[in-house]
Protein backbone atom coordinates (compact mmCIF):
# COMPACT_ATOMS: atom_id res chain seq x y z
CA UNK A 1 0.00 0.00 0.00
CA UNK A 2 1.13 3.32 -0.85
CA UNK A 3 2.13 5.81 1.94
CA UNK A 4 -0.87 8.04 1.20
CA UNK A 5 -3.46 5.05 2.39
CA UNK A 6 -1.42 4.33 5.81
CA UNK A 7 -1.16 8.10 6.33
CA UNK A 8 -5.71 7.95 5.76
CA UNK A 9 -5.62 4.92 8.20
CA UNK A 10 -3.35 6.18 10.61
CA UNK A 11 -5.85 9.87 11.09
CA UNK A 12 -8.67 7.71 10.72
CA UNK A 13 -7.71 5.88 13.67
CA UNK A 14 -6.59 9.06 15.64
CA UNK A 15 -9.96 10.42 15.00
CA UNK A 16 -11.18 7.06 16.61
CA UNK A 17 -9.07 7.62 19.46
CA UNK A 18 -10.69 11.07 19.87
CA UNK A 19 -14.01 9.49 19.64
CA UNK A 20 -13.57 7.29 22.32
CA UNK A 21 -11.81 9.15 24.74
CA UNK A 22 -14.45 11.83 24.88
CA UNK A 23 -16.95 9.01 25.44
CA UNK A 24 -14.61 7.69 28.11
CA UNK A 25 -14.50 11.61 29.42
CA UNK A 26 -18.46 11.70 29.65
CA UNK A 27 -18.31 8.60 31.36
CA UNK A 28 -16.44 9.04 34.00
CA UNK A 29 -18.02 12.24 34.66
CA UNK A 30 -21.32 10.32 34.59
CA UNK A 31 -19.73 7.86 37.24
CA UNK A 32 -18.41 10.91 39.52
CA UNK A 33 -21.80 12.63 39.49
CA UNK A 34 -23.45 9.23 40.26
CA UNK A 35 -20.84 9.14 43.31
CA UNK A 36 -22.05 12.07 44.35
CA UNK A 37 -25.16 11.21 44.19
CA UNK A 38 -24.70 7.78 46.59
CA UNK A 39 -22.48 9.54 48.93
CA UNK A 40 -25.84 12.48 49.28
CA UNK A 41 -28.27 9.72 49.93
CA UNK A 42 -25.97 7.96 52.15
CA UNK A 43 -25.99 10.98 54.47
CA UNK A 44 -29.74 11.03 54.36
CA UNK A 45 -30.03 7.21 55.27
CA UNK A 46 -27.81 8.34 58.17
CA UNK A 47 -29.34 11.21 59.21
CA UNK A 48 -32.87 9.60 59.38
CA UNK A 49 -31.23 6.76 61.16
CA UNK A 50 -30.36 9.21 63.46
CA UNK A 51 -33.97 10.21 64.29
CA UNK A 52 -34.62 6.93 64.72
CA UNK A 53 -32.23 6.46 67.68
CA UNK A 54 -31.84 9.93 69.17
CA UNK A 55 -29.45 10.87 71.82
CA UNK A 56 -31.04 13.45 74.06
CA UNK A 57 -33.24 10.70 74.85
CA UNK A 58 -36.64 12.07 73.32
CA UNK A 59 -38.73 9.78 71.50
CA UNK A 60 -40.94 9.93 68.68
CA UNK A 61 -44.47 8.82 67.49
CA UNK A 62 -44.91 5.56 65.79
CA UNK A 63 -46.17 7.28 62.94
CA UNK A 64 -42.97 9.39 62.94
CA UNK A 65 -41.07 5.47 63.45
CA UNK A 66 -42.76 4.26 60.77
CA UNK A 67 -42.70 6.93 58.14
CA UNK A 68 -39.08 7.73 58.59
CA UNK A 69 -38.84 3.78 58.26
CA UNK A 70 -40.47 3.67 54.94
CA UNK A 71 -38.58 6.89 53.86
CA UNK A 72 -35.16 5.47 54.65
CA UNK A 73 -36.32 2.16 52.57
CA UNK A 74 -37.10 4.20 49.57
CA UNK A 75 -33.26 6.06 49.73
CA UNK A 76 -32.01 2.78 50.68
CA UNK A 77 -33.75 1.20 46.83
CA UNK A 78 -32.37 4.88 45.76
CA UNK A 79 -29.17 3.84 46.46
CA UNK A 80 -29.47 0.44 45.06
CA UNK A 81 -29.82 2.11 42.05
CA UNK A 82 -27.28 4.77 41.57
CA UNK A 83 -25.14 1.95 43.04
CA UNK A 84 -26.01 -0.40 39.77
CA UNK A 85 -26.21 2.68 37.34
CA UNK A 86 -22.74 3.32 39.00
CA UNK A 87 -21.33 -0.12 38.03
CA UNK A 88 -22.60 -0.30 34.51
CA UNK A 89 -21.18 2.96 33.60
CA UNK A 90 -17.96 1.84 35.43
CA UNK A 91 -18.27 -1.23 33.28
CA UNK A 92 -18.56 0.63 30.52
CA UNK A 93 -15.24 3.28 31.40
CA UNK A 94 -13.58 -0.03 31.18
CA UNK A 95 -14.79 -1.30 28.07
CA UNK A 96 -14.05 1.98 26.71
CA UNK A 97 -10.38 2.02 28.22
CA UNK A 98 -9.77 -1.60 26.82
CA UNK A 99 -11.35 -0.27 23.13
CA UNK A 100 -9.24 3.11 23.02
CA UNK A 101 -5.99 0.37 24.05
CA UNK A 102 -7.00 -2.21 20.92
CA UNK A 103 -7.13 1.48 18.37
CA UNK A 104 -3.87 3.01 19.78
CA UNK A 105 -2.29 -0.95 18.86
CA UNK A 106 -3.94 -0.96 15.71
CA UNK A 107 -2.38 2.46 15.12
CA UNK A 108 1.16 2.03 16.02
CA UNK A 109 0.53 -1.15 13.87
CA UNK A 110 -0.60 0.57 10.72
CA UNK A 111 2.70 3.12 11.19
CA UNK A 112 4.61 0.28 11.80
CA UNK A 113 3.46 -1.33 8.50
CA UNK A 114 4.24 2.09 6.76
CA UNK A 115 7.61 2.49 8.25
CA UNK A 116 8.40 -0.56 7.16
CA UNK A 117 6.87 0.13 3.43
CA UNK A 118 9.13 3.07 3.56
CA UNK A 119 12.13 1.32 4.60
CA UNK A 120 11.46 -1.14 1.92
CA UNK A 121 10.80 1.49 -0.79
CA UNK A 122 14.36 3.49 0.33
CA UNK A 123 16.03 0.17 0.12
CA UNK A 124 14.97 -1.15 -3.29
CA UNK A 125 15.71 2.60 -4.73
CA UNK A 126 19.39 1.96 -3.73
CA UNK A 127 19.89 -1.14 -5.07
CA UNK A 128 18.26 0.25 -8.33
CA UNK A 129 20.52 3.28 -7.93
CA UNK A 130 23.54 0.93 -6.95
CA UNK A 131 22.50 -1.34 -10.35
CA UNK A 132 22.43 1.66 -12.48
CA UNK A 133 26.00 3.11 -11.19
CA UNK A 134 26.94 -0.63 -12.05
CA UNK A 135 25.81 -0.51 -15.19
CA UNK A 136 26.84 2.94 -16.00
CA UNK A 137 30.50 1.76 -14.51
CA UNK A 138 30.39 -1.34 -16.74
CA UNK A 139 29.59 0.64 -19.79
CA UNK A 140 32.33 3.33 -19.35
CA UNK A 141 34.70 0.50 -18.30
CA UNK A 142 33.50 -1.31 -21.68
CA UNK A 143 33.91 2.05 -23.73
CA UNK A 144 37.72 2.35 -22.04
CA UNK A 145 38.72 -1.12 -23.73
CA UNK A 146 37.42 -0.53 -27.00
CA UNK A 147 39.44 2.68 -26.91
CA UNK A 148 42.57 1.21 -26.23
Amino acid sequence: MSQIIWDVMSKKNDIEVRTLELALSQTRNRCLTLKDKITSVDSYIQEYSDILMPVDGKSISIDQQRNTIAFIGQLVDAKEKLCGAYDEFSLKSEALRAEILGVHMQGMKYRKIAELQSNEAHIELEAQERKLDDELFLAKFASRKHTL
